[in-house]
Order: C-alpha cells, then structure tokens, then sequence
C-alpha cells in the first residue's frame, strides 16, 4: 500500500428514522451533487438509512436488508456509473441468522471491497440487543491506499487502530452517529 492522494467526500444529514427509501433517496441527491468535484471516495455515516433501531421494538428487525438488498444494490450502481469509491456508511445487514452494524465499501466497478461489522456494541443504548458484533478487522487498498474502518463506538478501544495502522492502514474511517454532548471525547479520540 503506497502514499498516494485521494479526495474524500463527506456525506452528512439529518436521518429520517426509520424510513430507508426516504434515507437513500436524500443519500443519493447529495451524492450526485457532490459527483461533480472529483471526489474518489465518499463516506456515509453510521446507521444513515434508518437511524437507531429501538430493542424494544422487535418489529424495527424489519428495517435491516441482506448484502444484496435494495439500498446496497442503488450504491453499487453509483459507483458503478460515477466510477467511485463510496464507504456506504452502516447499514442494518442481515447474515444468515444474525443482524450486524455493518460498514460496506464499494469500488468503482460495483465490488464490495471491504464488510466491517461493528465490534464493540454499545450497551447503554442497546445495540446488543439488536445486532451481533462483528468478528474480524479488515482494510482495502483505496487508490493506492490502505484504508480501514470502525465504528462508532470502536473508537474507545484503540487496540483496533493500532491493528489497522499495523497492517499498512494510511486512513482509519470511523462511520458514527456520536451524541453531540460527548463531541469533546470524540476530538480527543481521534
């Protein structure tokens, strides 16, 4: 993995809880705005198709897709038609029987170059209720790159970085819905 230069493209705003095709729709518009500026490699936020998924709400199980569902299909084609990078963020991925907070990086042909689901679930707001932790790292070569990911909560445990850093990752993206009262740990952790 070499030093090369990309340009990367941040995709932020407001989630529409749990409305996916209102999400991508929105997702879509601003990344076909953004096209225009040569970015290589867009970057969605954690959960941005659903927003939080409530564990006491069983019938929310419904908002997750498998690998090969609709949202993941529209983000593929983007790549594919735009010749990008996009790391799609988190999206509720189901796998066999299990649901995991999984990052999605695709390449400009349309491949999934990378799954990443969340390791360290957070407790306080029930993500372990909901989804299964991720069981491994795993990095992509971006451009010439070596980039890796987290999420969100992945950040506290700095072993993880270090592993990513340590297997040649130049970039650590860190997809999170982070609450603003605690901005100042996440500026820290970083």
């Amino acid at each position: 993995m070499g030093s090369e230069q990309i340009t990367i493209g941040l995709i932020q705003r407001e989630i529409i809880p749990h409305d996916p095709p209102g999400n991508l729709l929105a997702a879509m518009k601003m990344l076909e705005t953004c096209v225009a500026q040569e970015v290589d490699l867009f970057v969605l936020t954690e959960l941005w198709s659903t927003g939080m998924i409530d564990p006491d709400d069983a019938s929310e199980g419904g908002l997750a897709e498998s690998i090969d569902g609709p949202t993941v299909d529209t983000l593929r084609d983007f790549c594919r038609t735009n010749e990008v990078w996009l790391l799609a963020g988190t999206l509720p991925i189901k796998r066999k029987n299990k649901l995991g907070n999984t990052a999605l990086m695709i390449g400009p042909s349309g491949e999934i170059a990378l799954e990443y689901s969340k390791v360290h679930l957070f407790h306080p707001m029930g993500e372990n209720l909901i989804f299964s932790p991720g069981e491994k790292l795993v990095a992509a070569e971006v451009e010439g790159i070596g980039i890796g990911v987290i999420i969100c909560y992945d950040l506290r445990f700095p072993g993880l970085a270090r592993r990513l850093a340590q297997a040649g990752c130049e970039i650590i993206l860190v997809p999170a819905m982070w609450p603003e009262v605690r901005i100042k740990h996440w500026e820290i952790l970083l």
